[in-house]
């Protein structure tokens, strides 16, 4: 019986050994190919395919209007000693207007905000994203900064789980889903190497397309939140939430998982009352350049509120 059991012992030792040098060898001459990465350019900005798998597209760095650090903002040194506000939040704080095209930087609210507090402001807003993408680029791509507030520019739509026109695009790209399975093996060089083969040759069929407006959770609201709460214990810093109102659907329940969380909330609605003064030409539900200006002079003295004092 020892026997039996020293013979499988070195038989599994053997075969993981085996593996490893396939492993090392497949890295050292290159033969696992990179994964593409997925591009789709719109009039309002660029955006690629990330491997992460909740934020699944990201700003392409350098496009037009975005960083090096892939945020559609100016550059921005990493100080975490410096006093922060990071802006979390989808299109609105993207600086989106219409499908022709999305406002000059200077005409964000951000930028506009970073102006009335004289303090370092960080857009992490990304066209597209829901509560809980919004959260997860906070924390891969924004704690770095050592934000001291983290305002959400929250909308209706942030509880449609990935239901983006940036993703749907990505999702339709010829080679999204061989990708995405690709990614799941990313780690192993030598499973990539074989996979890929399987994969483009078609010796194995591909699973069926993953749904396109979310598997994952049915309220990316509650969970990101959540989320949001528990980054801001472990990074010391304050969550307020401005509520940015549409016309066609309702805010609330939004406004309630915000307050669950204990954050702070100011309901944009109140104070961009004029549809034509503070939309036109924008969509119903982005504000225009005179609407960003409003809504960051309102939100100013509001933030300036939790932020440390000198």
């Amino acid at each position: 019986m020892k026997r039996a059991a020293g013979r499988v012992a070195l038989m599994l030792v053997s075969v993981m050994g085996s593996l490893v040098l396939a492993e090392l060898g497949v890295r050292a001459l290159g033969l696992a190919p990179e994964i593409a990465v997925l591009r789709v350019d719109r009039p309002q900005g660029s955006f690629v395919s990330s491997l992460d798998p909740i934020l699944r597209y990201v700003p392409m760095p350098g496009g037009e209007g975005i960083n090096s650090a892939g945020l559609r903002d100016r550059e921005h040194e990493i100080d975490p000693e410096a006093t922060t506000v990071a802006v979390l939040g989808d299109s609105i704080a993207w600086g989106f207007c219409n499908w022709e095209g999305a406002l000059p930087l200077e005409q964000g609210f951000p930028h506009i905000l970073e102006e009335l507090l004289g303090v370092d402001v960080i857009n992490l807003g990304v066209s597209g994203y829901d509560t809980r993408q919004e959260v997860r680029l906070l924390e891969v791509a924004g704690l770095q900064y050592g934000p001291d507030v983290v305002l959400v520019a929250s909308t209706p739509n942030d509880a449609w789980p990935m239901a983006s026109n940036e993703f749907e695009l990505l999702h339709k790209r010829e080679g999204w889903e061989e990708r995405r399975q690709l990614a799941l093996l990313s780690e192993h060089a030598l499973y990539t190497f074989h996979l890929t083969r399987l994969l483009l040759v078609r010796f194995a069929t591909p699973a069926e397309p993953e749904v396109v407006h979310g598997d994952d959770l049915d309220d990316p609201v509650e969970a990101g939140y959540a989320r949001l709460k528990e980054l801001a214990r472990a990074h010391d810093f304050e969550v307020r939430v401005a509520l940015f109102p549409d016309p066609q659907r309702d805010i609330r329940h939004i406004k309630e998982q915000a307050e669950a969380q204990g954050f702070e909330t100011m309901h944009m609605g109140w104070i961009l009352k004029d549809r034509k003064d503070h939309y036109e030409p924008c969509s119903a539900m982005h504000p225009n350049a005179e609407g960003h200006r409003i809504a960051a002079e309102a939100i100013a003295p509001w933030i300036a509120k939790a932020l440390p004092a000198e």
